[in-house]
């Protein structure tokens, strides 16, 4: 066939469009006057004939129109769908839903957009069946090679017809982005139409690209034109003109109800239609999946046909489990599972539910209905007042647990309750900020108001990782209730850590609180020290963008800056690690300062650097996943396979070795930076580790009736139990391992900031 073209003119509406066409054969130009003759006609197009060209040819004319992005996706891709089914030459199975039931087909439809891996073709296929009423879902299965290839068997003679695709990508954050359309303001057509003009293929004319590409030019050319004149000839009240903006139509998906979308593209003026393109790219952000339910957590889950499945099923049975285990003695604070005791944090007090509190939003994220609805009914109903509590309870593992436990699990559900019950714990912790430093004391009465720093730390000492691990909840708390006390109780905090702020940002592990003097000069990323630093990145996430979060920044830079060049190292063995600082470098490292792994990955990822900030984001990421190797190592290479509580670094051979510590407490910091860097760089190494960890607490820490244990020590291959269960196994540990294995979306980096208890809390521009 000669290279020579001919041009076609189609009527559409009240405007004409000329298409380009490579001249024609005398079948050939049957099929595309039947064509013209169906469209002029007004007639549904359904179905074209294949005239009997080569097997390479009959290849291509049986392709769906896609593109290259299209075959990386896998097998998601929209069809156009009629009620007579007679001449559609594949036979998708049909919905069993009705088409007046609305509601439902849009609801299985949000579910399958956010559908994560299995969209990006990893598991099994899906498309989307839109007709004139209502969107309905069908399954369709595709041959990569085949579609690439063009092998495979030979396809029949009747082909249906294809609307283009929607082209979905999912980034690290779990952002679902698509490749639509803009047409020019005399091509307007009416709303609902718009997301069926999705990525029409760019076809080389001169034959370079693909071998005789005719019948993908006539259904890109018919399928534009039908869509048009049905949009106008459709005498039903579904399809009406909204207003759309004169200079350009920006799509959004009509059939998704319910969900917010961002429209960040900017509007482009099209002044002469003539040399404009039909079809210009533009970029639209799908649903946000940050407005999922606990229906559509479950719905995700249940559709879920990646090859992770059955490792996230595995981690969710864990969690009935152990919850089944605490159930024995429900409402108390902590389930021993061996004894079937249990344990509450005030001696001699009945206790107020504390793993139920702690694992409410673990159960929304896993759409566990059945377990979420009962523990809701014993927040509305059974929880004791917080003021009948009469002991000493600490300020921080209640503001990391009860508060971020209630405020997370409003921000995913939205019950008033949860909101209500973490206002009231608030409000009862607030007296413990009244210091002459504003630092807060370490513990607090509920009932009485009573106050007093740990005797064990020293005089008016207060600890690092406690004071400084409180300002997520508190500032979370403010922007939802509109009281600013809240935020300016822990502002206060952080005003006077930044005034008394040591050389290289290395603070020290416990502060006066009467002066804010530090109490001592041992440096430590673990115990008491941790989550301060932790915080500092995090106050800058979960506000980033607003100026009073700028300082969080800084502050956090010059301690990143201070750490990498004081305290991480490397053994002879090359394992890097951060040390811990008294005088001197210790080769010391607890369990819980794996969290800061996942913390240097993390500020990477979100460019916490400047351009010329001497650590740049691509260093903080690599010695992220140098550390996170590390702490996997340490798991590794005990005789059980589980993580010990301390290790060390051989400062002759470089091993690792268990410290003065080697119990394991179901202790999440390991995992929770495998989910990290497993986010951030895509690499299935890191899911790999976690299936061996998880594998290593299934097997010495189950315990058979129900619940887990952590293990008196690591190194014996068969470890006795402790015979505690603590509730942050379910809050974090187990939710850390579901998200690794679970699609980006599922809780999307970008819209969540983890407290230190792993409850997720909404990121904000509000400026604080």
């Amino acid at each position: 066939m000669d290279s020579s073209l001919l041009g076609l003119t189609l009527i559409v509406g009240n405007s004409e469009r000329r298409v380009e066409e490579e001249s024609l054969n005398g079948s050939e130009k049957e099929t595309m006057d039947a064509a013209r003759n169906t469209l002029e006609a007004g007639g549904p197009l359904q179905t074209l004939h294949h005239h009997g060209h080569d097997e390479e040819e009959k290849a291509y004319s049986s392709l769906p129109l896609m593109t290259e992005n299209d075959l990386e996706m896998g097998e998601i891709h929209s069809r156009a769908h009629h009620e007579d089914d007679e001449h559609t030459h594949h036979a998708h199975p049909k919905s069993d839903h009705d088409e007046n039931q609305h509601d439902t087909s849009n609801l299985e439809v949000r579910r399958m957009m956010m559908r994560g891996e299995s969209a990006l073709g990893v598991g099994g296929a899906s498309s989307f069946s839109l007709s004139s009423a209502t969107t309905k879902r069908t399954n369709t299965k595709s041959n990569h090679d085949e579609l690439v290839h063009g092998g495979g068997e030979k396809q029949q003679q009747k082909q249906s017809l294809t609307p283009p695709f929607m082209v979905l990508e999912q980034d690290p954050m779990g952002n679902y982005k698509g490749k639509t359309n803009e047409i020019s303001s005399n091509d307007k057509l009416p709303s609902r139409r718009k997301a069926l003009f999705m990525d029409l293929p760019s076809i080389s004319m001169g034959g370079s690209r693909c071998v005789k590409p005719l019948l993908l030019i006539i259904l890109t050319v018919t399928v534009v034109a039908f869509l048009w004149l049905s949009a106008y000839s459709n005498n039903s009240n579904n399809f009406e003109n909204d207003g759309m903006d004169d200079s350009v139509i920006t799509s959004k998906l009509p059939f998704i109800e319910n969900w917010e979308y961002e429209d960040d593209v900017p509007k482009k003026d099209i002044t002469n239609t003539e040399s404009t393109p039909l079809i210009q790219q533009q970029v639209v952000t799908m649903p946000d999946s940050s407005l999922f339910t606990i229906d559509d957590y479950y719905m995700d889950f249940e559709i879920d046909k990646s090859n992770q499945k059955e490792r996230r099923q595995a981690v969710r049975e864990a969690f009935i489990h152990a919850f089944k285990g605490y159930e024995k003695v429900w409402g108390k604070d902590e389930y021993r599972p061996v004894s079937r005791g249990h344990h509450n944090w005030i001696r001699d007090s009945n206790g107020f539910g504390m793993t139920i509190i702690d694992s409410l939003d673990t159960m929304v994220i896993m759409g566990l209905k059945e377990q979420f609805e009962k523990s809701l009914k014993y927040v509305k109903n059974e929880m004791p007042s917080f003021s009948t509590i009469n002991g000493g309870i600490s300020v921080f593992e209640t503001t990391i647990r009860v508060v971020g436990g209630f405020l997370s699990a409003f921000d995913l559900t939205k019950e008033p309750i949860f909101l209500e019950k973490a206002k009231d714990m608030a409000d009862r912790l607030i007296p413990a900020f009244n210091s002459p430093t504003g630092i807060p004391y370490s513990e607090i009465n509920l009932r009485t108001g009573e106050k007093k720093t740990f005797a064990w730390a020293g005089s008016d000492c207060a600890i690092l990782s406690e004071l400084g691990s409180l300002q997520l909840e508190f500032r979370r708390l403010s922007e939802l209730t509109g009281d600013r006390k809240y935020n300016s109780a822990v502002t206060k905090v952080m005003d006077e850590m930044i005034r008394v702020r040591p050389q290289h940002g290395l603070y020290p592990h416990m502060y006066n609180i009467l002066n804010g003097q530090a109490c001592s000069i041992h440096v430590t990323l673990g115990a008491l020290g941790d989550s301060f630093f932790e915080y500092l990145l995090k106050q800058w996430l979960m506000n980033r963008g607003t100026k009073a979060a700028e300082r969080y920044r800084q502050a956090y830079l010059e301690t990143i800056k201070g750490i990498f060049n004081h305290l991480v190292k490397k053994s002879h063995k090359g394992y890097t690690y951060v040390a811990e600082f008294e005088r001197n470098a210790r080769n010391k490292i607890d369990h819980l300062a794996c969290f800061a792994a996942g913390m240097f990955a993390l500020g990477g990822y979100f460019n916490v650097s400047s351009t010329d900030f001497p650590i740049s984001n691509a260093r903080q990421i690599e010695v992220g996943a140098e550390f996170t190797r590390t702490c996997y190592e340490s798991y590794q290479q005990m005789p059980s396979h589980l993580g010990p509580e301390v290790f060390t670094m051989d400062e002759i051979t470089g091993d690792i070795r268990a410290g003065g510590a080697s119990s394991y407490l179901l202790r999440p910091e390991t995992v929770e930076s495998l989910f990290i860097m497993w986010r951030i760089t895509g690499d299935e190494k890191y899911r790999e580790w976690g299936w061996k960890i998880f594998q290593a607490i299934e097997k010495h820490c189950k315990v058979e009736g129900g619940g887990y244990s952590g293990v008196v020590t690591v190194l014996n291959s068969h470890p006795h139990k402790d015979d505690f269960q603590q509730s942050f196994f379910l809050a974090e540990t187990l939710k850390y391992l579901y998200l690794l294995f679970s699609p980006n979306h599922v809780i999307p980096l970008d819209k969540f900031v983890f407290n230190t208890e792993a409850h997720p809390l909404r990121v904000t521009k509000t400026e604080h």
